[in-house]
């Protein structure tokens, strides 16, 4: 999609090496992020955190998807998607620590997890199948949607029957 290559002091760049490097970025920016993620999922709700995580993340790779960007604005975007979609852990975490039974909150996690690790191993073969068809954009465009579409159970969760992180959860 970005096929960028730079000559720096007489050294070619491939479009290759270039997208290691914003991947590189995107890879910092989550790191880094997970440190601020975490403070304010101390001074806020995790529900309010990841649904701003998914809402920005999408809109991240909708402006990936839909616009031509410059050099400058893809790493703008890649810091974004990272320091978003990536970053999100802590907020997840906490997440289910609030809504897990304390006897269950190891196997709850890991039911969660698992279940989207395999949803998510499916999308790169769904991903890759719309780009093949429609183009690489319409691709990410369809990101865009599954990721909104994780947002309506988070949305849910504002639900006092099923979030309660005052109270002690049902057994």
């Amino acid at each position: 999609l970005y096929g960028y290559t730079f000559e720096i002091f007489g050294t070619v760049i491939t479009s290759t090496s270039t997208a290691s490097w914003y991947f590189s970025i995107l890879l910092i920016s989550a790191g880094l992020s997970q440190l601020v993620v975490g403070k304010l999922v101390d001074m806020y709700d995790p529900r309010l955190i990841l649904l701003a995580c998914v809402l920005t993340g999408a809109i991240s790779i909708a402006i990936l998807a839909i616009f031509d960007l410059s050099p400058f604005n893809l790493l703008l975007i890649s810091i974004a998607i990272g320091a978003t979609l990536w970053a999100s852990a802590p907020a997840r975490d906490a997440l289910i620590n609030s809504i897990a039974p304390s006897e269950r909150e190891g196997r709850t996690f890991a039911y969660l997890w698992t279940g989207a690790l395999v949803l998510g191993s499916i999308s790169p073969v769904v991903i890759g199948y719309v780009g093949d068809i429609g183009g690489l954009r319409l691709g990410f465009l369809y990101l865009v949607f599954v990721l909104l579409i994780s947002g309506i159970p988070i949305a849910l969760l504002y639900s006092r029957r099923i979030y309660t992180p005052s109270s002690d959860p049902p057994s």
